[in-house]
């Protein structure tokens, strides 16, 4: 995992096509723009399925955090 500080307006790349932007810094929020291919999926973490792990008997569990 990547922890890095910038400041409004600042920017990093993570390979080659996709930007990271903050765009705005307020008391408990920051607002984060993202510039990416169209055929590139991005999803909000609240948005995810919790992951699955599959047990020995080939069974699908779900796994909580």
């Amino acid at each position: 995992m990547l922890i890095t500080s910038r400041r409004q307006g600042e920017a990093f790349l993570i390979g080659e096509e996709i930007e990271i932007l903050i765009v705005r810094v307020g008391r408990s929020r920051v607002r984060v723009g993202i510039r990416a291919p169209r055929e590139c999926r991005v999803v909000p973490g609240e948005d995810l399925a919790p992951p699955v792990a599959v047990s020995q008997g080939g069974r699908q569990d779900s796994v909580t955090r």
